[in-house]
């Protein structure tokens, strides 16, 4: 039996090109997927990580995009891989956006046979990152919405530690959520 995500390892290309020229399976993310199966959370966790190490962890718009905070995938994969297991990652794959985080177990949840950043880190990593722009800030609220949380409970959860990178960007943005959530 096949896995509901499939992959090069399951079938070469040439066959999923030609399944999915015969309009049996359509592309998703890196993997490929059978037209009756809709692509939840697992067979997106999946996809975006096929043929990738197991040690990897999807982060950032990728996880996003996993949790349905945004329509697509981003164009490059993003993801992480905790410090411990910093050899298990290559750096040479120019569709790879991969870094060594530090990153808790409680942080990371397997969905489809993958492991994802919880809605909680993901939003806090968004919130973080240097690009933020007004449609950076939709996901950040959907993955709170998704988490039952807000962005209230999300900045006082922030560590106060100065050796989170960014956290002052993030309680920053945060509270400009706040305060449109107010108005």
């Amino acid at each position: 039996m096949l896995p509901r995500v499939l992959d090069r390892a399951d079938l070469p290309e040439a066959e999923l090109c030609a399944a999915r020229l015969d309009g049996e399976l359509f592309p998703l993310g890196a993997g490929w997927c059978p037209l009756d199966v809709p692509p939840a959370v697992g067979e997106r966790a999946a996809a975006a990580l096929a043929g990738r190490p197991s040690a990897w962890i999807a982060e950032l718009e990728t996880a996003a995009w996993i949790w349905g905070a945004i329509p697509g995938p981003p164009s490059m994969l993003q993801a992480c891989v905790p410090y411990p297991d910093r050899r298990t990652g290559s750096r040479r794959d120019p569709s790879v956006e991969l870094r060594e985080v530090v990153i808790l177990p409680r942080e990371v949840v397997m969905r489809g046979g993958r492991r994802i950043t919880d809605p909680l880190r993901t939003a806090l990593d968004l919130a973080r990152r240097s690009e933020w722009y007004p449609s950076a800030r939709e996901p950040v609220v959907a993955l709170l919405a998704l988490a039952d949380a807000t962005p209230e409970s999300l900045r006082s959860a922030l560590p106060r530690s100065r050796r989170l990178p960014h956290a002052r960007r993030a309680r920053r943005r945060l509270s400009e959520l706040m305060e449109l959530s107010r108005c």
